[in-house]
């Protein structure tokens, strides 16, 4: 199972965001300022059907600010590899990236999958089949 959908938030300013992988669930805030709430959905529909499609890299981007003046962005970088897709929870540093941050394409800001961090340390990560990819990329085009 993986879903992800936009819920009601605490002010008009935010909403929630809750993400469905197998039996993990987890609510993020997400920031209504920058980007709208139609707009995460966009970005949202259009990053599952890039997996969906058989691209290897895609995000869910749900904390976007002005790339020009943010320091970060949250996002959930997705690999693919054959019929799993990995998928991590992850805070990207604007001065981490080689290149200017482009919202428009994301994907081309995720860095090669990493399974342990700089410390040695396991990497967080869940992994689902790309079936359930595929059925939320179903579901996804039918809202």
């Amino acid at each position: 199972m993986f879903s992800i959908k936009l819920l009601a938030g605490k002010t008009p300013r935010t909403a929630n965001a809750e993400i469905l992988i197998d039996k993990y669930s987890e609510k993020v805030e997400v920031p209504l300022q920058y980007w709208k709430r139609e707009r995460y959905r966009e970005q949202w529909r259009g990053a599952i059907a890039r997996i969906a499609s058989g691209h290897t890299t895609a995000c869910l981007i749900t904390a976007m600010y002005d790339p020009r003046a943010a320091n970060f962005i949250m996002w959930w970088p997705m690999w693919r590899q054959g019929e799993r897709v990995f998928i991590q929870n992850q805070i990207l540093f604007m001065d981490k990236i080689r290149t200017a941050f482009n919202e428009m394409e994301p994907h081309r800001s995720i860095p090669a999958r990493a399974v342990v961090d700089e410390d040695g340390a396991k990497v967080s990560e869940w992994s689902v089949d790309i079936k359930d990819i595929l059925d939320c990329a179903s579901r996804m085009a039918r809202e």
